[in-house]
């Protein structure tokens, strides 16, 4: 069954074969992980990997690792806003307002996750001094 699936699944790309210059099948492992991933929502991943000459562990592998390569510049790119926050409101935003500012510019986190961020940024909000009130003894 398993060969039947394969045979039908190569001749639906006939034009990566490995007929005249090589085609998909002689690319390096990067471009063939990539055309996976575009096709795995219509063909198993199994097959694909057994059809490109790839193991399913390398592939995941590969998955596994451009997933965190883009976390990192994710987590970096947050660090960067949250340090533009914090600079523009003159360091008066606390854990609670730069959620708010992150969730508007489309970064969702939470409350602990903004407190993490300004600690490894190492920014602190300044606590405002209210000028006392001093009320008026004096019956008018």
């Amino acid at each position: 069954r398993m060969n039947s699936n394969i045979y039908r699944v190569s001749k639906r790309f006939a034009g990566l074969t490995t007929k005249g210059n090589g085609g998909l099948f002689r690319e390096r492992n990067e471009v063939k992980y990539s055309f996976i991933t575009q096709r795995k929502k219509t063909y198993p991943v199994g097959l694909m990997c057994q059809l490109m000459g790839v193991s399913r562990s390398a592939y995941y592998d590969y998955v596994r690792r451009t997933d965190n390569y883009s976390e990192k510049q994710c987590h970096e790119e947050i660090l960067e806003t949250v340090r533009g926050i914090a600079n523009s409101s003159n360091h008066s935003y606390g854990s609670r307002r730069i959620v708010k500012a992150l969730n508007a510019l489309g970064y969702p986190v939470g409350r602990w996750k903004a407190r993490s961020l300004m600690r490894e940024v190492g920014v602190q909000f300044k606590h405002l001094m209210l000028k006392p009130r001093i009320k008026s003894t004096l019956a008018t």
